[in-house]
């Protein structure tokens, strides 16, 4: 029943809106994610609130969604929040476990290090997709201080936007009521890790009982694509984490 609802919803949606097949694939396959995957994430999430809403791209243009990074249960926050479709930047290391690499890929998702993943990025922001970006990557969870600032930036993501000349949307997770909880994984699965850096899993995580998901002002292409790239990377990362701080 879930399936033939949801195949009838989407074929409504591409003769609205004319989707290529490959764009109805994706959505089949990120609209199952939400259903099996961010909603039993969220169980414990009693409340998330959307603020700034009008300042999401539409849905077909280019973006690239960056985001602080304090739980394993982001991901599902930013699609159960968010009214779009979303693809991830995801650690090279969920390549090695078996299935889950896979899974990941065919919910649209792209691996950091596999065969071609800077090219998949680009094509993808070309194509008009949305990428969200965890920027701090799991420094800030690693360093189990629940109470420091963000972690440095990495500055791929800003390289990202330049090349494909997008937007970049930085965006917030306030929690405003967490627990903190033992991080609990299967131990095999950071044991597959290529890179020795990757081994390396928090002994605690946050689990937000209540938060805001807060959209800030992006920074459209306009405002960078007459620079250089060496210009615009860390006027980029700049502008951004300033954005940023001012909500946290």
């Amino acid at each position: 029943f879930f399936f033939y609802c949801m195949v009838h919803g989407i074929t409504l949606i591409n003769a609205k809106y004319q989707f290529t097949s490959v764009k109805i694939t994706m959505l089949c396959y990120y609209s199952f994610a939400r259903w099996a995957f961010a909603r039993p994430m969220m169980a414990k999430v009693e409340s998330i609130e959307l603020v700034g809403e009008e300042h999401l791209p539409t849905q077909g243009t280019g973006a690239v969604l960056i985001c602080n990074h304090a739980s394993d249960i982001d991901p599902g926050i930013l699609m159960k929040s968010l009214p779009l479709q979303l693809s991830f930047l995801v650690a090279s290391f969920m390549d090695n476990i078996p299935v889950v690499g896979t899974l990941v890929r065919w919910f649209g998702n792209i691996i950091i290090g596999t065969d071609k993943w800077r090219q998949q990025v680009h094509e993808r922001l070309v194509g008009g997709n949305t990428l969200v970006v965890f920027r701090e990557g799991e420094k800030w969870v690693l360093a189990q201080d629940f109470d420091a600032p963000m972690a440095d930036f990495y500055p791929g993501f800003a390289a990202f936007a330049y090349e494909a000349k997008v937007c970049i949307v930085p965006i917030v997770i306030q929690r405003e009521q967490v627990e903190i909880v033992p991080f609990q994984t299967n131990p095999m699965f950071r044991q597959l890790a290529e890179n020795e850096n990757e081994r390396e899993e928090p002994k605690n995580v946050l689990r937000p009982v209540k938060c805001c998901v807060r959209v800030c002002e992006p920074i459209p292409p306009e405002a960078f694509v007459d620079m250089t790239k060496e210009e615009a990377v860390p006027w980029i990362m700049k502008t951004a984490r300033a954005r940023m701080e001012t909500e946290l």
